[in-house]
């Protein structure tokens, strides 16, 4: 299972109480990231983009990178709230594995 810390009888893998405000602060940094790269693209609109594999239609690029964008801001939120529970959580309700 590795190592992580349990918060009323709920296990949060990877996760300590030492370091999750620090945590926060970098996946909150994160959704900033992505919510900034959603404007981006929401203000562009070429016909097509090159990328890494070469020349994409605009539409196939935006529907795939607003999947990832979102598939990352969802990621994010889930570790912030984990993250938020450690932090206000009650010392006496904290196992660390």
């Amino acid at each position: 299972m590795g190592w992580g810390t349990v918060v009323k009888e709920v296990y949060l893998s990877r996760m300590s109480k030492q370091n999750a405000e620090s945590n926060l602060e970098d996946e909150q940094g994160i959704m900033q990231m992505f919510r900034d790269e959603l404007m981006i693209l929401a203000a562009a609109s070429p016909r097509d983009v090159k990328d890494q594999d070469g020349w994409e239609q605009w539409e196939y690029y935006i529907r795939r990178r607003v999947s990832e964008i979102y598939d990352g801001l969802i990621d994010s939120a889930v570790k912030c709230y984990q993250y938020q529970l450690l932090i206000e959580a009650d010392p006496k309700d904290l196992e660390s594995e």
